[in-house]
């Protein structure tokens, strides 16, 4: 395929799934589509201004802009979703990395839970990060939610950035469904930058407590 060697030609905030596209006319076509929807839920949302209410709520859900990164990761977590009617080469990276001691294969509940049943790209992230570091102290839907609380709009697109960096730049990841789920520098960013935002609001010993978590992964 072409689109592999045309990945670093394009911007920094675009990536183009090494396991979805045929061709770049493929490709072209998904962002039309994405573009499509973006308009219509513009539609939506003007339709949906008879309260100032209302606007207020619409515009923080029918109104949102399709993210094309994400679209792709969840694409790919169907993609490697394992059938026993489909012999599908592109899940054996994940069977590979998610495969116990005794052979057993893991890899659907780990696609559903971390990438499938979530909101966002920074949802997804931030969920995988959080069961990784909780501890007895902090569980991981506590560590969620502060992720989320704390992560500015620039952290967001820094993050959209950083997964597509990771994704096209290491050869051994590739896929951008594989730096959100395994990549351990992607997650160590996201978590320095929650503790940057700690440090600013000078809750210095939950940063404090937080590095000293994610060091010890």
């Amino acid at each position: 395929r072409e689109l592999p060697r045309d990945q670093p030609k394009l911007s920094r905030q675009v990536y183009v799934s090494p396991i979805l596209w045929e061709s770049h006319d493929d490709w072209k076509s998904f962002m039309l589509s994405l573009r499509d929807e973006q308009r219509r839920a513009q539609s939506e949302r003007k339709a949906e201004t008879t309260t100032a209410t209302r606007s207020k709520t619409s515009s923080s859900t029918t109104g949102a802009a399709p993210d094309h990164l994400w679209e792709q990761i969840k694409l790919e977590a169907l993609q490697n979703l394992p059938s026993p009617h489909v012999n599908n080469q592109a899940s054996d990276v994940v069977l590979d990395v998610l495969r116990n001691e005794d052979g057993s294969e893991s890899v659907a509940p780990l696609l559903y839970q971390g990438i499938l049943s979530q909101g966002s790209l920074i949802e997804a992230i931030v969920t995988i990060i959080a069961h990784e570091i909780e501890t007895e102290l902090v569980v991981a839907t506590e560590i969620k939610w502060l992720f989320l609380d704390l992560l500015t709009d620039q952290d967001r697109d820094s993050i959209h950035c950083d997964v597509i960096a990771a994704a096209t730049r290491s050869s051994s990841v590739g896929q951008a469904l594989l730096a959100v789920l395994f990549h351990t520098g992607l997650h160590a960013l996201v978590c320095y930058r929650v503790g940057h935002r700690l440090w600013q609001q000078k809750r210095t010993g939950l940063a404090y407590y937080l590095q000293s978590t994610v060091s010890k992964h």
